[in-house]
């Protein structure tokens, strides 16, 4: 294990909320899989690793994190695997019959 004195560019998620003036479950949330984060968060900052389980962010680059808040998430989400749910089925349904109607109508 490699001490934390060795990193005086990193600090604790705790301390990187109090830099930045965030939360810290903001700042937690970000480092979440791009498919459940929620949407306004971009990608997690610079950080580091030193051991299992630590997360410490790089401080150097936290303003640029910060101001790219509210841009949305660098990752595309990618849609939801698996059968339609019933309610967009629905809404196919509806949206081909509307198609169907106004094609039929004309100009009545």
């Amino acid at each position: 294990m490699r001490p934390l004195e060795n990193f005086p560019f990193a600090v604790s998620i705790a301390d990187a909320a109090k830099i930045t003036g965030l939360s810290e479950s903001t700042i937690r949330k970000s480092f979440m899989t791009p498919g459940r984060r929620p949407p306004g968060l971009p990608n997690p900052p610079p950080h580091i690793r030193p051991t299992p389980g630590r997360i410490l962010v790089l401080t150097a680059p936290l303003p640029a994190w910060v101001a790219g808040l509210g841009q949305g998430s660098a990752t595309p989400v990618s849609k939801r695997r698996g059968a339609r749910t019933k309610v967009e089925r629905l809404r196919g349904a509806i949206d081909a019959q509307r198609v169907v109607t106004d094609s039929v109508g004309g100009d009545a």
